[in-house]
């Protein structure tokens, strides 16, 4: 790897590992995630009143499962 790769990547992971060690409460979005925090309650109540037999359809994206 050429000196100024090597550099770079240097400059990129003391970035990264600066950047994440400031917290989500930090960072610029963390306002959206916060804010999406009240939902989870809701989505989670919701869930938990589905009938046995009854259809859902979940549209979202992540890891976890909220609805099978």
């Amino acid at each position: 790897m050429p000196t100024d790769d090597a550099s770079r990547v240097q400059r990129e992971q003391e970035f990264h590992d600066q950047r994440f060690a400031e917290g989500e409460g930090t960072r610029p979005a963390g306002r959206f995630y916060r804010m999406a925090k009240g939902i989870e309650s809701f989505y989670d109540d919701r869930i938990a009143r589905i009938e046995p037999g009854q259809t859902v359809l979940e549209l979202g994206c992540g890891l976890k499962v909220g609805a099978w």
